[in-house]
């Protein structure tokens, strides 16, 4: 069970993610401001950008800034791509098919590097803003631990095949000291397991109470020995 854990990664609190985040955010509210100045603008105009901004941008996003105008792509150029998939026996990637229009929208956007740089940053901003946005009307509290709960969850669904034992919130049932040592081993934090099981089998009572049923066979078969005897 151990070495199944190792994988589990150990997330940073949303102390250190609000940190991380409002100093990303900052840096790109400088960015943008530094974007917006009328000289940069300029002189991103003068530079060569060798189709920079045409590769790291969709189709979608190009078309946006054309107001709607989008690059078109001759019927016969995809039959190519699609006879040559074919031949060469491969799948049809999506890349494939942007190579299409690549060259096209290179030369478009290269026209339009300040506004595309722009636009690319405050698409990469929204969602850091949005997040810290909500956390800033969070009222704070103790998060629930659902990574924690849904492996608690599941060693209380499979606790009679592990051992042999009902799952049990009691501190000195097997299937308490089941989770701690799963849980330790998962590397999760120690603090507040009594509550933690205790919180997660009255949660899931009842759909473990389904769970642990008998199977309709075995109490049919219980039945008809309880008639005969």
């Amino acid at each position: 069970m151990a070495a199944n854990c190792q994988h589990i990664e150990i997330s940073p609190s949303d102390k250190q993610v609000k940190k991380a985040l409002k100093a990303l955010d900052k840096a790109f509210d400088k960015l943008q401001g530094q974007l917006d100045r009328q000289d940069i603008i300029n002189a991103l105009g003068a530079i060569e950008t060798y189709g920079a901004m045409g590769y790291l941008l969709s189709s979608t996003v190009a078309a946006d800034l054309a107001n709607g105008e989008d690059s078109t792509v001759e019927t016969a150029a995809v039959e190519r791509v699609l006879a040559r998939k074919r031949f060469e026996r491969k799948l049809l990637r999506q890349s494939d098919l942007d190579a299409l229009c690549l060259v096209d929208r290179q030369r478009r956007l290269n026209n339009q590097t300040a506004e595309a740089m722009r636009l690319a940053v405050a698409q990469m901003r929204k969602p850091v803003s949005n997040w810290l946005d909500l956390a800033g009307r969070d009222k704070g509290g103790n998060r629930p631990k659902m990574d924690r709960e849904w492996l608690i969850f599941l060693l209380a669904r499979d606790a009679p095949k592990i051992i042999a034992h009902p799952p049990s919130s009691a501190p000195t049932s097997p299937f308490f000291k089941l989770c701690t040592a799963v849980l330790g081993a998962c590397h999760f934090d120690c603090s507040g397991y009594e509550d933690a099981v205790e919180r997660c089998l009255k949660k899931y009572h009842e759909w473990l109470d389904w769970h642990h049923r008998p199977a309709i066979d075995e109490t049919s078969n219980q039945l008809n020995l309880d008639g005969i005897n």
